[in-house]
């Protein structure tokens, strides 16, 4: 977890900086349920007839924790993904082609992953893959790390 990592680097203090980020999928409804990443081919295909033709919430949260002046920043990047109605078959070969089980719902979004998807609203495109960039270089900008440098 992020927050043992955090311990283990403060502990050791083998680190200035401490980077963690975490992701989840949730439907936009009256209530939220969360899925992790695929796992294996059933869950896989299980959470991509789940998201079929629906509108789903990517949280991904950033972390970045000063320890030599014992700050932290933190952000959450929120994407909003509209699911095509997806045949079985679509499912069955998306995940044999690529079976993207590491990461959340499943789907690759930088890869074959994008042909499942309608559309896509994010203000920070690269938390959909994984890592938030673009959140990822102000925070560092704010710890006094400027990039490019």
């Amino acid at each position: 977890s992020l927050r043992r990592q955090r311990q283990m680097c403060i502990r050791d203090r083998e680190y200035t900086c401490v980077l963690g980020k975490f992701s989840k999928f949730g439907f936009i409804n009256n209530y939220t349920v969360l899925c992790g990443q695929g796992r294996n081919a059933k869950k896989a295909q299980d959470q991509l007839q789940w998201v079929s033709g629906k509108k789903v919430l990517l949280y991904t949260a950033l972390c970045i924790t000063n320890l030599a002046l014992d700050v932290e920043l933190t952000d959450l990047v929120k994407a909003t993904i509209r699911f095509r109605l997806l045949s079985k078959f679509q499912i069955d070969t998306y995940v044999k082609m690529e079976p993207a089980f590491d990461c959340a719902g499943g789907v690759k979004i930088e890869g074959l992953g994008i042909t499942l998807v309608d559309h896509l609203d994010c203000s920070d495109p690269t938390a959909i893959i994984g890592l938030p960039l673009i959140s990822l270089v102000s925070m560092l900008s704010k710890h006094g790390i400027i990039i490019p440098h």
